[in-house]
């Protein structure tokens, strides 16, 4: 785990900095040469970071996902304040789909209070914690498992859902601005499209740092929404777009 964190920290320096020599970042981390190198390939290679003549900088938006392990480091503390307002949507024997993200994922304390849920899940974690509660019955999406990602996509997925009746559909993304909402795979967000329109009613979980951040692929409209909840006061552009939508915003 240690080099997992290692990896948030030099991102958490370079969205400061924006760019940073290899020298620095050594010295600011206090690991060693190689030890840096080797983070460095990984984060470029999951592309979050660039290198070129002896700087090193951060790609701002990019299409490639960030790792399973990468998102859980991030605002772990903003996600489990929004889980806590989330939770209260939720009823006893409701159907509910939860999707693949680190944010979602942070519902699954809350559920064991419930009874008789029904859950839906394309991802991985959060299908083997909920594997754990025996109030709670678990369908894990069958498709393809995109690499690092921790979840199933493909036509494969969007053809296992269609049987079920959902209530209640929790969903994160990457960004969002005043264009909509998005995601940095198209993979994901073909699918989360398809969930959006199964469920009686969706709801959008999003920490502070994602507003003012579009990426490349629109996942959905505000209409789309029942409620968006994050974990401080947004600008008040958002209030009045969720306003205009119909929909909550709580945070």
């Amino acid at each position: 785990m240690a080099h997992i964190q290692r990896r948030q920290e030099i991102l958490d320096l370079l969205k400061i900095k924006k760019q940073l020599s290899p020298k620095t970042l050594c010295e600011r981390l206090h690991v060693s040469t190689a030890t840096l190198r080797r983070d460095l390939v990984l984060l470029e290679q999951e592309g979050l970071i660039k290198r070129f003549h002896g700087v090193v900088s951060i790609i701002g938006v990019s299409n490639v996902e960030p790792s399973y392990q990468q998102r859980a480091l991030e605002q772990r503390l903003e996600k489990n304040h929004i889980c806590d307002i989330a939770a209260d949507f939720i009823a006893d024997g409701q159907s509910l789909f939860l999707d693949s993200s680190t944010t979602v994922n942070q519902i699954c304390p809350y559920l064991s209070q419930k009874n008789n849920l029904v859950v839906i899940t394309n991802g991985l974690q959060t299908a083997l914690t909920l594997n754990q509660m025996e109030n709670i019955t678990v369908f894990l999406v069958g498709g393809e498992m995109k690499a690092h990602s921790a979840s199933t996509v493909g036509a494969l997925a969007t053809d296992f859902v269609l049987p079920f009746r959902i209530d209640l559909a929790l969903f994160s993304c990457r960004g969002l601005d005043e264009g909509g909402i998005y995601e940095a795979s198209h993979h994901q967000a073909h699918f989360k499209k398809h969930m959006i329109t199964l469920a009686k009613q969706n709801i959008l979980l999003c920490d502070d740092s994602k507003f003012k951040q579009p990426h490349f692929y629109k996942l959905a409209q505000y209409e789309d929404f029942k409620a968006i909840i994050t974990n401080k006061e947004p600008d008040e552009q958002y209030k009045q777009l969720l306003k205009n939508a119909g929909g909550e915003l709580l945070w």
